[in-house]
């Protein structure tokens, strides 16, 4: 899978607004860090959990921050190119895409190999990257600044967001359920969101994960299922490494990703994603059980 992605972004670098949002990811990721400060400042952990989340949320490109703690479940085994993860806590930021930018690729009317030039600056793709690299900033300022309190930290992000999985560890984080397509789904944004992290030994405590109905709707929902171009998105869940869980057939979705330059359908056609919608889907479900 690692030189099947390697060989996805070579084929985006294709696009030159693409290319140039992934070179600037790459710059970010090999930027200069600030050394962590001689002195280590001292505050409870429920505290300096309080102030990590104030601090993430003041910059303009985080929207929703959970903590969760880093367990070997969280961890990819690729430790040949990304080395041990030693830091116990991650610090997990969201950040809004644009629905309309997104929505976008609903508006195609075949779902038909077109010819590349035809596919070039899509602005789904170009949401999506984009948004990876501005969370990758918000993750970056945060980790500066739990490194001036005298405390490592390591800004991480997509869409090359390893070490960490960063789905899995924002569910375990408290920023939503995992939905039938496979992305996360917020209680506040849907699925039109993207993930960035921080990993650090800031001593912090970890957030529950939030349960709100989402599994439940998509268990009734068939909406990313039908609109699936290559039909990837199961309808039930299926057994995945011992877990029961929604399941997404990659060996189907990333060859249609890669020939059509992005895609995206399966989160723009989900109800959650929708502006304003999740809460209002979560008062209904509520009302439903009531009933």
């Amino acid at each position: 899978w690692y030189w099947v992605q390697e060989s996805f972004y070579a084929r985006q670098m294709w696009d030159f607004i693409q290319g140039v949002i992934i070179f600037k990811s790459w710059r970010l990721d090999k930027s200069r860090k600030n050394p962590v400060a001689e002195t280590t400042q001292q505050d409870t952990c429920e505290s300096w959990s309080m102030r990590v989340k104030e601090e993430a949320l003041k910059h303009r490109y985080c929207d929703v921050v959970g903590i969760a703690k880093v367990e070997p479940e969280l961890v990819f085994d690729r430790e040949w190119e990304l080395g041990e993860v030693t830091e116990p806590w991650v610090i997990v930021i969201g950040h809004a895409m644009d629905y309309r930018e997104i929505a976008s690729n609903l508006q195609k009317d075949d779902n038909k190999k077109r010819p590349f030039w035809k596919n070039k600056f899509l602005p789904e793709v170009r949401e999506v990257l984009d948004t990876y690299l501005r969370s990758q900033r918000a993750a970056f300022k945060l980790a500066s600044w739990i490194r001036d309190q005298g405390y490592q930290a390591t800004g991480h992000g997509g869409p090359k967001g390893a070490p960490i999985n960063t789905l899995h560890a924002a569910i375990k984080a408290g920023l939503g359920e995992l939905g039938k397509h496979g992305s996360i789904i917020n209680d506040e944004l849907g699925s039109c969101l993207r993930f960035s992290y921080v990993l650090t030994d800031m001593p912090l405590v970890a957030d529950e994960p939030k349960v709100f109905g989402a599994d439940d709707y998509c268990l009734r929902c068939q909406a990313c299922t039908r609109a699936c171009p290559p039909n990837a998105i199961s309808d039930e869940k299926q057994l995945v490494r011992g877990v029961e869980k929604w399941y997404v057939d990659f060996d189907k979705c990333v060859p249609y990703f890669n020939e059509n330059y992005g895609c995206a359908i399966c989160i723009s056609i989900c109800p959650w994603s929708r502006p304003g919608k999740a809460p209002s889907l979560i008062d209904k479900l509520k009302k439903r059980d009531l009933n």
